[in-house]
């Protein structure tokens, strides 16, 4: 019914438009997450330690995945 094969150059093309655009869109997410939960936590004055916790664990599992989608972007376009 639908051919949904793709050739390598198109693949090529759609990734090497498409993995920066993700890779900035996750980042301008990341810390726009980041700005609102750190305002949330001054500003509703939550747990000391606890939120700590919390922001490290956002930053430490962000930062991984920021990581992790640059190393597939460097891998498919070297």
């Amino acid at each position: 019914m639908f051919d949904l094969s793709v050739s390598p150059e198109k693949a090529s093309r759609w990734i090497d438009i498409g993995m920066p655009i993700a890779l900035g869109l996750a980042l301008v997410v990341f810390l726009v997450l980041g700005i609102i939960l750190a305002y949330h936590w001054k500003r509703y004055s939550a747990a000391p330690l606890m939120s700590w916790k919390f922001i490290a664990l956002y930053y430490i599992i962000g930062g991984a995945l920021l990581l992790m989608m640059l190393g597939a972007y460097l891998t498919f376009t070297l």
